[in-house]
């Protein structure tokens, strides 16, 4: 790609991304399998009120939330909280590694090497050490920053203002929160865009991939973060649907709680596969022009 033209190379690696998992849908597989695996926790989670689930889960929901968030419409209030803490566990123990496959099929193709769900997958476990503890620094940088966030979020819950540029601070932080955590996303993401790609086609230790990462973002900072940028605004739409919603939402109509979910695992499904595959080609081209 031509250095000189940024904005070309940016478009150019983003096409080709998107070709690659269309050419190739092999690719997809680990994302839908990351998908799978949500969609069935989601799944448990609205069951748990019920039986035969409810004998386990009973005692944990009315010991943590209460009694009434085992019966309707109550019992959809807990959901989004519960798969947000599924998620975390779910990205550390399972999406990095099945991520972390999915750079191998990609890199394998680069190199037109025959492969598969399976051998990937067998290729990719040596290293799932040190992809978990890669997943865990990642997290640890996400959680970090969103607990800032959330300090500023308390502040300005605390301004009383009703007009004026205090009220105006206060609107911008409140209705702008789940938008700053989707940039908080785009950053942790960027920051340690070639960690996995320098563990899996390096065969790295977590210790060392960092330091490669760090090497190879140099200078390409600010063009990863667009690339990241730019498939992860298509999740905006999901974004609006919930805020818009939300206040409606309290106790009736409850069931589109479940359906944007839904909708919101299948959306990212297809954004990580367009971010990661472009991540990885471009961590690719970065080695060869070395």
């Amino acid at each position: 790609m031509n250095a000189k033209s940024p904005n070309r190379q940016l478009f150019s690696l983003l096409r080709e991304s998107v070709n690659s998992c269309v050419v190739n849908p092999v690719i997809l597989f680990p994302f839908a399998t990351i998908a799978f695996i949500q969609l069935l926790v989601i799944e448990i989670i609205y069951f748990s009120p019920r039986f035969p689930l409810v004998r386990f889960f009973g005692p944990v929901i009315r010991r943590l939330e209460g009694e009434i968030y085992l019966h309707y419409p109550h019992n959809f209030m807990i959901l989004p909280k519960w798969f947000q803490i599924a998620q975390y566990f779910i990205y550390i123990f399972i999406g990095s590694f099945l991520t972390a496959v999915a750079t191998v099929i990609i890199a394998n193709l680069n190199s037109s090497k025959k492969t598969n769900f399976s051998s990937a997958v067998r290729e990719t476990l040596p290293q799932y050490v040190h992809i978990a503890l890669a997943a865990i620094i990642t997290f640890a940088a996400f959680y970090g920053l969103t607990e800032i966030l959330g300090l500023i979020v308390r502040r300005a819950v605390q301004i009383q203002s009703q007009t004026g540029i205090f009220y105006v601070i206060k609107a911008i932080v409140l209705y702008g929160l789940p938008y700053y955590n989707l940039l908080i996303g785009v950053l942790v993401t960027t920051v340690f865009a070639f960690v996995f790609p320098a563990i899996v086609i390096d065969r790295k230790k977590i210790v060392p991939a960092l330091l490669v990462n760090f090497r190879y973002l140099w200078k390409s900072f600010w063009f990863l973060f667009v690339v990241i940028l730019i498939p992860t605004l298509f999740y905006v739409p999901v974004l609006l649907l919930r805020n818009n919603f939300g206040s409606s939402m309290d106790m009736t109509f409850q069931e589109l709680k479940l359906a944007l979910m839904v909708l919101s695992v299948l959306v990212m499904l297809f954004i990580d596969a367009a971010i990661y595959t472009a991540l990885a080609t471009y961590y690719l081209m970065k080695k060869e022009a070395q």
